[in-house]
């Protein structure tokens, strides 16, 4: 089995057991420099930004050998998530980031798509499916889109969750790509009609998509 708990690269741990999943990594003989930010007091387990500015500044503590800052949530705020994209991108040396979440739904494209993302295997399978939105063609995206008019804000996600796995290291992705799809999660939150943000996010793929490919 492979032992997720020493990873040497930041990285995104997809579990329902957070904190079995945080436990067994700190009593990993793997592990012998971390710090874990998490928000006990809130019932509902969300990582705020004062969370984010506790891990900036742990991770800016210089270290000599690899530390763990182990970040734990069931939700993270957009504030926090954003707070901590740099830092994310560009650790500093021997610091390693672990996001442990519940589920992917709960953390920005822009984030997902720069870290390295595990399941553990001992959860219920994930729902994963393959729509091939970039290779769609006009007429394509039209029946898509019809079949999915009545589709709910969950079901809108999964899509878009589900097609940034797809994507996920393509050449047309891009930085503008990734901020439309935070946009339409940001805009399903607020409760935005799912089939307009369903087809404002299947026609930037395909923009994005055909033009590599002209």
């Amino acid at each position: 089995m492979e032992n997720f708990y020493y990873k040497q690269h930041s990285h995104i741990i997809i579990t329902k057991d957070i904190q079995k999943y945080k436990n067994g990594m700190i009593a990993s003989t793997n592990i012998n420099d971390y710090k874990v930010i998490e928000n006990l007091e809130d019932k509902n387990y969300n990582f705020k930004l004062s969370h984010a500015n506790q891990a900036i500044k742990e991770a800016n503590i210089a270290s000599k050998q690899t530390k763990y800052i182990i970040l734990c949530a069931n939700k993270y705020g957009i504030e926090a998530q954003n707070r901590l994209l740099k830092l994310l991108e560009e650790p500093p040396p021997n610091i390693v980031f672990v996001l442990v979440v519940s589920s992917r739904l709960n953390l920005l494209a822009t984030i997902v798509s720069r870290l390295k993302v595990y399941h553990i295997k001992s959860d219920k399978k994930q729902n994963k499916q393959t729509f091939g939105l970039h290779r769609m063609a006009i007429r394509d995206i039209y029946n898509f889109l019809q079949k999915n008019k009545n589709a709910t804000k969950e079901e809108v996600k999964h899509i878009i969750y589900n097609t940034i796995y797809e994507i996920k290291g393509k050449q047309f992705v891009d930085k503008k790509l990734l901020e439309t799809f935070d946009l339409s999660i940001a805009l399903l939150e607020l409760n935005s009609k799912p089939i307009h943000i369903l087809s404002m996010f299947c026609l930037s793929i395909s923009q994005k998509a055909n033009k590599k490919y002209i």
